[in-house]
């Protein structure tokens, strides 16, 4: 081995951290004063005396050790690791995702005046994920699939509520917006449940 080689592996063993750099480390965010030439096994009680009483009991001269270990092992500070932040591209994706994700869905048109319509056709949109069309059916025995976004759109229609009211002994019309839909979310269609819809479909196509 060269010389030059011997040098560099004195700076590596010199760079490395040791377990008596990890301990006043870690001592140093718990709080605990020490003196700069303490030793690593009074440093290790110190750090188990500091410990509160209901975690001291996991905490142990072997899982201290191993903590230790592990830390140095990794090269990361004690405070651990961050996570990166989400990426304008990972925003849209998600965002895009959420906006598109079918629930299953129960619709009923409250308003009198619709009640001989089959169903109605929604159209959603923006910028981003340009126009979403989706024919929804009334009162579907099955429920219907509907992206998230058409479902948002539902549950924020409105239609105005006539109605009567007597006030000294007179009738007075009186007017509300109340939710023109009534929408009962149900819950994901088994395989079973998919399958035997499958069969009906093929049924009702020939």
């Amino acid at each position: 081995m060269t010389e030059e080689t011997n040098d560099v592996v004195e700076q590596e063993k010199e760079s490395a951290p040791n377990e008596l750099d990890m301990l006043k480390e870690r001592a140093n965010i718990m709080g605990i004063t020490f003196h700069p030439n303490i030793g690593v096994d009074k440093l290790k009680a110190k750090i188990l005396e500091k410990t509160e009483p209901k975690v001291k009991s996991a905490i142990t001269q072997d899982t201290l050790d191993e903590e230790i270990k592990t830390i140095a092992a990794a090269g990361v500070a004690y405070d651990g690791l961050i996570g990166s932040p989400e990426s304008p591209a990972q925003r849209a994706a998600r965002k895009r995702h959420e906006a598109l994700r079918l629930v299953r869905v129960r619709v009923s048109d409250m308003n009198p005046i619709n009640s001989n319509l089959k169903g109605a056709l929604f159209s959603v949109g923006n910028s981003k994920l340009g126009m979403i069309k989706k024919f929804v059916p009334f009162n579907a025995e099955n429920g219907w699939h509907v992206p998230n976004i058409i479902l948002r759109e539902m549950q924020s229609k409105k239609y105005m509520a006539h109605y009567e009211v007597r006030i000294g002994g007179k009738r007075v019309k009186r007017h509300k917006l109340i939710p023109q839909y009534a929408i009962e979310i149900m819950p994901p269609l088994t395989a079973k449940e998919l399958d035997e819809l499958k069969q009906r479909q093929i049924i009702a196509g020939n």
